[in-house]
């Protein structure tokens, strides 16, 4: 068995009584396994005795695919910036390179995940005066799309992102009920005493 992690294809060959090479190429969509191109005629009927193996068999080398992402780092552009994201399973880092790609970095924030560490990295006074104590804010307010992120953390940012959104509509209500019942009790004083402003 081979599987192409470009195209998610998992390719079962074998051999038959004549000593030559078939193979049959399977993928799989929303749990449903098919096969996608063979060059044996019997490939259907190969298919019906062994489709449950070969789901799994898809399934343990889709896993495997996301296990070898998961260990990899990743560069993302953040938005409306000039600053870059590095991103693994273990760290997340800001950096700027000054002009080029391949030039030394003018700084580097990396944050922890296991440790819940901080590291600054800079040669600018400047630069490290801004950035002491507030790496926080800084990671705070940077942007990056969901869908430049690794596969495997999409998921999390998408429900981190929901999660957030829900807070922020409930602050924003909590807000205007608050604006609401304060404009109420203007009124209500203004109508009691005419004369107050």
């Amino acid at each position: 068995m081979n599987f192409d992690y470009d195209t998610n294809e998992l390719t079962f060959e074998y051999s038959i009584k004549n000593n030559s090479n078939k193979k049959i190429v399977f993928s799989k969509k929303e749990d449903e396994v098919f096969i996608v191109r063979s060059d044996d005629s019997n490939a259907y009927s190969i298919f019906s005795n062994v489709s449950n193996i070969i789901s799994e068999a898809y399934d343990e080398m889709l896993n495997f695919k996301y296990s070898k992402e998961i260990f990899s780092n990743y560069t993302i552009d953040i938005i409306n910036s000039s600053l870059k994201a590095s991103v693994s399973n273990s760290f997340v880092g800001l950096y700027r390179r000054p002009r080029g790609y391949f030039q030394d970095k003018d700084f580097e924030i990396s944050f922890g995940v296991l440790f819940n560490s901080r590291h600054v990295d800079c040669n600018s006074s400047l630069v490290l005066e801004l950035l002491k104590n507030n790496e926080e804010k800084l990671l705070q307010n940077v942007f990056i799309k969901i869908n430049e992120c690794p596969e495997w953390m999409r998921s999390i940012l998408y429900q981190t992102r929901k999660e957030n959104l829900e807070k922020e509509l409930k602050l924003a209500e909590e807000q205007l009920k608050k604006e609401i019942k304060l404009q109420r009790r203007k009124r209500i004083i203004n109508f009691l005493n005419p004369f107050s402003k």
